[in-house]
């Protein structure tokens, strides 16, 4: 009879038996496997303290207009097609600079290049304007964030890193693209592609890592990303 119990009790609860034994057998997995098992990243940039690129980069920023910034691991940024779709049909820009697809590339060698650096700082600047509907003088803002964005890039090459900058919207420092002509970009250490390009939502960056996205009145938050690997 205490047989016949234990073999009821086992069949009414074998579901959950086998749920823990499949949850159980997963973190065992997940311990075992290497810290990084996202394609593309090459096994020698497995290792990135992130407390010490904080440390690093907090004593640099007390010298700048930096709002706001994270650390990101590259394998969390998500790249959509959307975005692209969006690029393409709404964008006056598309097909005109080398910052913009489709000179970017493909999306799926976009997501690649992303990945093949693990982490990314990500961060934003302020800027004050007088009128918020004027875009004139709200674009003329920008330059001065890519002249901020330059100075991270520097300052992260400096300590060793090897980066590669999404910036924001499209390259125009150059009056007319050599992209159009069939060139190769003139000035390529000042050209870098805009994050919507390479399809990342900087919406869902700011939103998942608790950032200021929108801070009303007359002020802009424009956003760059250097990515890092050694």
């Amino acid at each position: 009879k205490m047989q016949n119990k234990l073999f009821s009790c086992l069949n009414k609860y074998k579901y959950f038996i086998i749920s823990v034994f499949v949850i159980a057998s997963g973190l065992w997995y997940s311990n075992m496997v290497e810290p990084y098992t996202v394609n593309f990243i090459p096994k020698d940039v497995k290792y990135y303290n992130t407390v010490e690129i904080k440390e690093k980069f907090d004593e640099f920023i007390s010298q700048y207009p930096i709002f706001e910034y994270r650390v990101l691991d590259t394998g969390d940024i998500k790249v959509q097609s959307r975005v692209r779709t969006i690029c393409k049909q709404e964008c006056e820009r598309y097909g005109s600079t080398w910052a913009c697809p489709p000179a970017v590339g493909e999306l799926s060698e976009c997501e690649k290049k992303i990945r093949s650096y693990p982490k990314a700082v990500f961060f934003s600047s302020v800027a004050e304007v007088s009128d918020i509907m004027n875009m004139k003088e709200m674009l003329s803002t920008r330059m001065e964030h890519e002249a901020l964005t330059e100075k991270v890039r520097d300052f992260l090459e400096g300590e060793g890193y090897e980066t590669f900058t999404l910036s924001t919207e499209s390259c125009d420092f150059c009056e007319r693209c050599a992209y159009l002509d069939g060139k190769p970009c003139r000035f390529p250490e000042h050209m870098h592609p805009c994050l919507e390009s390479y399809g990342v939502v900087v919406s869902e960056i700011v939103e998942k890592e608790a950032m200021e996205y929108n801070l009303g009145g007359n002020t802009i938050l424009w956003f760059s990303m250097v990515l890092i690997r050694r």
